[in-house]
């Protein structure tokens, strides 16, 4: 059963996933032979129908780890689409990255370059993984143990170690 959180917050979700892929949507209209809203919501479909119902809650809007679960399985979905196309994983995984890409250069330069400054100072780094990876690697390890998957629980297992303990420079 799909959890209420992203029951109620379907089109936001939606509208996330189309500003994720529409960077790639001549590309996505060329491989498919189709208009991008007509692959885009043969995309959504499948993200709705079979991998939505399947994520765990992990914390919702107060958590950046939300976005990130459901960001990454929008690709997820494209790739599932394009398969169908006929596309070979490669080129999936090109239009994924040239899709993160350009999604990005949208961004003012003066956000990414700071961006690119927290992300280049490990205690910077550290602090936000704490504050905001933290809480979402507990739960995940959670949601994993409950489900009995072991390598990925060990995986989890050290990235709450490593969140615990700060790096020092």
């Amino acid at each position: 059963m799909m959890h209420s959180y992203y029951i109620e917050n379907k089109d936001k979700i939606k509208k996330n996933m189309r500003k994720l892929l529409s960077p790639v949507s001549p590309e996505l209209e060329e491989v498919s032979g189709k208009k991008y809203d007509v692959v885009f919501e043969e995309m959504w479909d499948y993200y709705e129908i079979n991998l939505l119902e399947r994520f765990p809650y992990v914390g919702g809007d107060k958590v950046s780890g939300t976005k990130n679960l459901t960001g990454a399985y929008c690709f997820v979905a494209m790739g599932e689409v394009l398969k169908i196309y006929g596309l070979a994983m490669d080129d999936i995984a090109h239009l994924m990255v040239l899709s993160y890409e350009r999604f990005y250069k949208k961004m003012p330069g003066v956000i990414r370059g700071i961006m690119g400054k927290i992300y280049n100072n490990p205690k910077k780094l550290n602090q936000m993984l704490i504050k905001q990876v933290g809480p979402m690697c507990f739960r995940q390890l959670q949601y994993i143990e409950r489900l009995n998957i072991m390598p990925q629980a060990k995986r989890l297992k050290s990235c709450v170690h490593m969140v615990r303990k700060p790096v020092s420079n």
